[in-house]
């Protein structure tokens, strides 16, 4: 049995590459067509901006639930757009 916080972190783990993976799959699709407000560009940017959220809320009851500031995660970037990629 873990403490709730170590749980968590153990999840945000998991699932940080697959939010990663998203970032990567929009700044593809951003190369890839040429315009990042082309309908692939746009869908993999919302893709991103879900998963964000999603472990971003995960992160936040992790930093408040957790004993210190030095065991705090940081947040991923929900306001990144595609003229800021690459």
């Amino acid at each position: 049995f873990l403490p709730e916080w170590l749980e968590l972190r153990k999840q945000i783990y998991y699932e940080r590459p697959a939010v990663l993976a998203a970032l990567r799959e929009w700044e593809d699709q951003i190369r890839r067509t040429g315009s990042p407000t082309h309908a692939l560009c746009v869908r993999a940017g919302e893709n991103y901006r879900k998963r964000a959220a999603e472990i971003n809320a995960r992160i936040d009851l992790h930093n408040i639930r957790c004993p210190g500031i030095m065991f705090e995660l940081a947040r991923f970037r929900e306001d990144v757009t595609p003229n800021r990629l690459g």
